[in-house]
């Protein structure tokens, strides 16, 4: 069990998500990034092996988050919203794809994207749960 904040906290630290999400690489944030994400922070990722620049358009503090991704032939929407109490939390996350990359992905298996998401979700749940500092 985690809380909201502890969730939140995982998933805006990008400077960690290589070693928290399995389905993450090459993790960039503009010099001198802070490594948190924040309103309109600008950062790249490579989310099973496609490159996205992403930039934040929603936050909310211990709440929502979501961003826009652009690649090669793709445009990507990721949405999360933490909510909880009694030192629980839920997470809703939603992803959305479209391009020709996008259609590629889903085409020979139309769950894929929801099992990457699962995969996500699964991994910031133990993220959130781990006592190891941020840092």
């Amino acid at each position: 069990m985690a809380t909201p904040p502890v969730v939140f906290s995982r998933l805006v630290t990008v400077s960690r998500w290589e070693r928290d999400f399995a389905s993450i690489r090459g993790v960039r944030i503009p010099a001198p990034g802070p490594g948190c994400l924040q309103p309109d922070s600008e950062f790249e990722f490579e989310l099973d092996r496609i490159h996205l620049c992403a930039r934040v358009i929603e936050f909310v503090p211990s709440s929502r988050l979501a961003w826009s991704g652009q690649g090669i032939d793709i445009s990507t929407y990721h949405a999360w919203a933490v909510s909880g109490d009694l030192g629980r939390s839920r997470v809703l996350a939603g992803f959305a794809g479209r391009g020709a990359a996008a259609i590629a992905m889903r085409e020979p298996d139309p769950g894929t994207t929801q099992a990457a998401l699962d995969r996500w979700v699964a991994d910031l749940k133990i993220a959130a749960e781990n006592p190891r500092p941020l840092a």
